[in-house]
C-alpha cells in the first residue's frame, strides 16, 4: 500500500495534520492543493512534495486523494468547478472527509463512478492534536477501518478488495488497540503507531 500515490485538497490545520501524519508512517505523498498558495507552498516543501499547481494536476499525480475542506460549497467547488479533481480522474480514489450534506456524497459518488473513480465518505469528528497524532475517534474508527477494508483502488470494477487497503489506518489509527481490538487487528500490518 506504501507505493500508492497520496494527494492532499484543503491544507488547514486538519489536512496539513494528516498529510503529515502519513508522511510520517512512510506514505508517498505526491502533491498538496490548497487555495492559498502561501500555504499550499510552504507545506509542499515541508513534506518534500509537489505543490500542484491545478486540482487536475493533483489528481494526474495522485492514486488516491483526501479532500479536507470546510462545506458542500468549497466541495462542490473542488469537483464541479472549471479546474476539478475529476478531471483525468479513472482510478482514482476520493476519500472525502469534510462533513457534508447526503446529497452531495450522492452527487460525488455517481460522477466517481461515471469517470471510472471512487468517492469514499470519510467525516471526521476529532481536532487538531487527533489529526497529527493518528488518534480520531472510536466510532469514525470502526467505519474508516470497515472502509478501508472494502475499498478496491486495485480494481474498481470487480468485487474483489484483496489486498488494497487505503492508507486510512495511518491517519486514523494510533494507539487505541485496547479500544477497537479485533476491528483494528486486520489493519495492523498498515498502521503507523506514533
Amino acid at each position: 500500500m506504501k507505493d500508492k500515490k497520496i494527494g492532499f485538497v484543503g491544507l488547514g490545520r486538519m489536512g496539513a495534520n494528516m498529510a503529515r501524519r502519513l508522511k510520517d508512517c512512510g506514505y508517498a505523498i505526491s502533491g498538496v492543493f490548497d487555495i492559498n498558495n502561501e500555504i499550499k507552498d510552504a507545506l509542499a516543501s515541508e513534506l518534500s512534495t509537489a505543490a500542484s499547481p491545478t486540482l487536475a494536476d493533483l489528481t494526474a499525480c495522485s492514486d488516491i486523494v483526501f479532500t479536507v475542506v470546510t462545506n458542500d460549497v468549497a466541495m462542490d467547488a473542488i469537483f464541479f468547478g472549471d479546474d476539478n479533481l475529476f478531471t483525468r480522474a479513472k482510478d482514482t480514489l476520493f476519500i472525502n472527509c469534510a462533513t457534508l450534506s447526503p446529497d452531495l456524497h450522492r452527487k460525488l459518488e455517481a460522477e466517481s463512478a461515471k469517470v471510472g473513480a471512487e468517492s469514499l465518505e470519510a467525516c471526521m469528528a476529532s481536532s487538531i492534536p487527533q489529526a497529527r497524532n493518528g488518534e480520531f475517534s472510536r466510532m469514525h474508527l470502526v467505519a474508516l477501518i470497515f472502509l478501508a477494508l472494502v475499498s478496491s483502488k486495485t480494481d474498481l470494477s470487480t468485487s474483489s478488495h484483496e489486498g488494497h487497503r487505503p492508507p486510512l489506518s495511518a491517519v486514523f489509527l494510533s494507539n487505541h488497540k485496547s479500544d477497537i481490538s479485533k476491528s483494528k487487528s486486520s489493519c495492523d500490518s498498515v498502521c503507523c503507531h506514533g
